[in-house]
C-alpha cells in the first residue's frame, strides 16, 4: 500500500476529480479525537456523493465535508473542521481510504466498502 500527501493547494482540484471518480462507491466515515481511546463512526456504509474543500474562496482550507447517502432525503454530511492535511492510501493504484487530519490533532479516516455484487445475499461486512 502506497500514501501519499496532496498538498493544500490542491485539495479543491483533487476533492473534484475524487468525487468524480469514486462518486456512488459506499464509504464509511470515521474520527479518532487527540488523546481519546477508541473510533467514533460517523457515516456507515452509504454512497458517496463528494467531498468538497468547503469555501475555498471565502477561507480556504477552513473546512472539508464529506457528503453521503441514497438521495438528497437521506444524504448526511460529516464536516471536518480546520484541515491540516490530506493523505490518500493507494492500494494497485487504486484508492482504498482517506485520512484528513485537523489542527486540534484529530483524525477522520474516510475507507471504501469492497463493491456489493456478487456477494451472497444477507452478507454483511464488518
Amino acid at each position: 500500500m502506497r500514501t501519499r500527501e496532496i498538498s493544500s493547494e490542491r485539495w479543491q482540484y483533487f476533492f473534484d476529480d475524487f468525487t468524480q471518480l469514486h462518486q456512488g462507491e459506499h464509504v464509511n466515515v470515521e474520527t479518532m479525537a487527540q488523546g481519546q481511546m477508541g473510533v467514533k463512526s460517523r457515516l456507515c456504509d452509504l454512497p458517496l456523493v463528494g467531498i468538497v474543500d468547503a469555501d475555498p474562496k471565502a477561507a480556504p482550507g477552513e473546512w472539508i465535508e464529506v457528503i453521503a447517502g441514497d438521495s438528497p432525503d437521506t444524504q448526511a454530511t460529516f464536516s471536518v473542521m480546520h484541515p491540516s492535511r490530506v493523505l490518500v492510501a493507494e492500494e494497485a493504484g487504486q484508492a482504498v481510504a482517506l485520512q484528513i487530519d485537523s489542527a486540534d490533532g484529530s483524525v477522520t479516516m474516510i475507507r471504501f466498502e469492497p463493491p456489493r455484487e456478487g456477494m451472497p445475499e444477507g452478507y454483511k461486512v464488518a
